[in-house]
């Protein structure tokens, strides 16, 4: 941004807007999902981890449940090699138009490019945008 009233410029954001945002699986052999996450239409799929926290206070280790949840748009699908006792090193590569993570049960972010959501930490940044383009 530059313009009257600002001495200099601004790299500022604009509210919602995000970059391409991409995920990849890979595979230790070629398997039928490699396929079926191909086919030309959105997939949603969901990553779930657990992570170890130390509560200080408490004196405790405990798990963290943390909950990725995407869908999908396929971009590339890679075979990978085959050799002699190896991996395939097999790939499907996906453009993300929907993303929430999810920690310890509370949904931290949520961005759906296609219904203009952006949410962090349960502030929806785009509800504003919603209801100006009269889509509420």
């Amino acid at each position: 941004m530059k313009g009257a009233g600002i001495a200099g410029e601004v790299d500022m954001l604009t509210i919602g807007q995000t970059s391409s945002m991409k995920t990849t699986i890979n595979w230790r052999t070629v398997n039928s999902s490699l396929s079926e996450l191909a086919a030309p239409k959105a997939h949603d799929l969901e990553f779930r981890g657990a992570q170890q926290a130390y509560e200080a206070g408490e004196g405790l280790l405990k798990v963290i449940p943390v909950i990725v949840n995407v869908r999908v748009l396929p971009k590339k699908t890679s075979l990978g090699k085959f050799s002699k006792a190896s991996t395939t090193d097999s790939s499907n590569e996906f453009e993300v138009v929907f993303l929430k993570l999810t920690v310890n049960g509370e949904v931290k972010v949520e961005i759906d490019k296609f219904n203009y959501k952006f949410v962090i930490d349960g502030t929806d940044y785009l509800s504003a945008v919603r209801t100006a383009l009269g889509l509420v």
